[in-house]
């Protein structure tokens, strides 16, 4: 079990990162009602194709490219874009999923480096007179956790870089046919093309320093290798001898979130900065600005759904669908 601490800090951290998620999921709502304003989403979860979520997606299908490219020239022949619209929504549900699973798997490596080492809140640390160093099972097992969530952190950039490219770009689609997703090579950097919503203070694409932190620390464990010779461990004793609480240190870093740099040099440790005492706050940090975020995400959603009272289409798709269905033999054998 993690270790506790008087005030359970970490126990709050995880649940700030799971009311994250969780905003995550009342996006789905908003997304859906932007790309189905005429459609009951009930009934249309009810005679969808399990194929037309699970192929090229998932271990859960088996059909093959080619097949799916049939299936794909049936649905577009049906002349119905809401049906083509299925496909896409799957596609950003995709996105959804894969940045609710990096909020999963922090939680997850957060818990495992907090199995070594304490957390200590900074106002109790105590002045170190020395400290024995250890590199072993697990200071390597700390050190791999903690580069796991900058990863995940960065890739959770990534993911809401493209939905939120791909949700200010909706309405270009016809959907006609089924086309690549307009965010599928979009990268986080704060200088693309989204609503000024999400470029407002707070939010990620303002840049603010603990963003460019994580992306400083994921980009120098995945392109230059680890911060040290070996992932270490110390166990500080206080001047009487007595046993403090072990910790794991991190490189020096400026205010801009950046490493203090001379040349070939970028690893100085001179702030003793310890990382199971800063990562914490780290987090609760980027939670917030993700969170802001996903918040304006669904503002810029809502602003691009149609609210007006036009015809229910339900009836249409459900009818498409199923001529989609009755014909797939033909296309099969084509």
């Amino acid at each position: 079990m993690y270790k506790m601490c008087e005030k359970d800090e970490l126990n709050i951290c995880i649940n700030h990162i799971e009311n994250v998620s969780n905003e995550v999921t009342f996006l789905y709502d908003y997304i859906e009602k932007m790309i189905f304003p005429h459609v009951d989403l009930d009934v249309l979860r009810g005679v969808t194709p399990l194929w037309m979520a699970d192929a090229g997606r998932s271990a859960e299908s088996c059909m093959t490219k080619e097949n799916f490219e049939k299936f794909v020239r049936s649905l577009e022949d049906t002349s119905d874009k809401n049906v083509v619209k299925i496909l896409y929504w799957y596609d950003v549900e995709a996105l959804l999923n894969a940045l609710q699973d990096r909020f999963s798997s922090t939680i997850w490596m957060l818990k495992e480096f907090y199995s070594v080492l304490p957390y200590v809140p900074k106002q109790e640390e105590m002045q170190v007179f020395k400290a024995t160093m250890c590199s072993n099972r697990d200071s390597m097992n700390c050190y791999t956790a903690a580069n796991t969530i900058f990863i995940n952190l960065a890739s959770a950039f990534d993911i809401l870089a493209k939905l939120s490219y791909e949700l200010e770009h909706f309405s270009e689609y016809d959907f006609s046919c089924y086309s690549k997703l307009k965010s599928k090579d979009i990268l986080y950097n704060k200088n693309l093309q989204i609503s000024p919503i999400l470029k407002q203070q707070g939010m990620l694409f303002a840049e603010p320093a603990i963003v460019r932190k994580i992306e400083t620390l994921r980009s120098e464990y995945v392109h230059n290798g680890p911060w040290d010779r070996t992932p270490k461990i110390y166990y500080p004793l206080d001047n009487n001898e007595m046993p403090l609480p072990a910790f794991m240190l991190m490189p020096d870093m400026n205010e801009n979130g950046t490493f203090i740099t001379v040349k070939n040099r970028n690893k100085f440790y001179s702030q003793e900065k310890k990382l199971n005492i800063e990562l914490i706050s780290i987090l609760n940090d980027t939670m917030e600005i993700i969170n802001n975020t996903i918040v304006g995400l669904k503002k810029v959603v809502d602003n691009q759904t149609d609210k007006s009272n036009s015809q229910d289409e339900t009836n249409s798709t459900v009818q498409a669908i199923i001529d989609h269905l009755t014909n797939l033999n033909n296309y099969i054998k084509k």
